[in-house]
């Protein structure tokens, strides 16, 4: 498979003038169709498809979309990228001239998703509390979230840049009476995202997807762990 970085980086003339930014076509729509797809978590629904659109799809039901319009009279590819909500608005819209800016606005609206939708507590049921507010129960893991909770629980970079600072936090607000476990919730499900993103990474070829619930429930369980042990 042509990964879009080697696709980009062997191209010319990346940008001209003062038109749209524009990548050089080279090869057959399929390449293209392939290099996007190399984009971790995003597919092409119809590879003969004129332009060629690329998604990403979250649990909030947002996306990030990004497109690809030949433009035949130049022979040039004409590359952006949106930020949709779940009402289906482009609410950031970017044209990219190279690999770098392109990632790097992926990256950059991947980050906005997360900050819009990061209240994850509001679908933690109630249930699933005590009378002091605390979570009762471990969560049953599906597989594929047990070895998402595995890693970021022994992750060491997880745990010193993202785990102590969340526990010491957490921790502090106890002290003051201001702990809730929906707080505690929110604050791991960061995490959650963090270590899923950084799993798919480091082993690309077992990539994981999971469901808002499974995200959910990783989040809760990493939330009583930290009750168990410091409340």
């Amino acid at each position: 498979m042509v990964s879009f970085r080697d696709y980009l980086d062997n191209k010319e003339n990346l940008c001209e003038g003062k038109q749209a930014p524009i990548f050089k076509v080279s090869s057959k729509n399929d390449d293209v169709c392939k290099a996007l797809e190399d984009i971790d978590g995003f597919s092409v629904k119809d590879w003969d498809s004129q332009p060629i659109v690329a998604t990403k799809w979250f649990d909030s039901d947002w996306e990030i979309k990004i497109t690809v319009n030949p433009d035949w009279r130049t022979g040039k590819l004409i590359v952006s990228v949106d930020l949709v909500n779940d009402r289906g608005r482009s609410i950031r819209h970017k044209d990219v001239r190279n690999e770098r800016e392109l990632l790097n606005t992926v990256e950059e609206y991947e980050e906005l998703e997360m900050r819009m939708n990061e209240n994850v507590s509001e679908a933690l049921d109630k249930k699933l509390l005590d009378k002091n507010g605390r979570i009762k129960n471990y969560p049953d893991l599906t597989p594929n979230a047990s070895e998402i909770d595995l890693f970021i629980n022994n992750d060491e970079k997880i745990y010193k840049s993202k785990l102590e600072p969340i526990y010491n936090k957490l921790a502090s607000d106890n002290d003051n009476k201001q702990y809730s476990s929906e707080k505690a919730v929110d604050a791991f499900a960061k995490v959650v995202e963090l270590g899923l993103k950084t799993y798919n990474s480091n082993w690309p070829d077992k990539k994981i997807s999971l469901s808002k619930d499974e995200k959910l429930q990783i989040a809760v369980g990493l939330a009583k762990s930290f009750e168990d042990e410091y409340l």
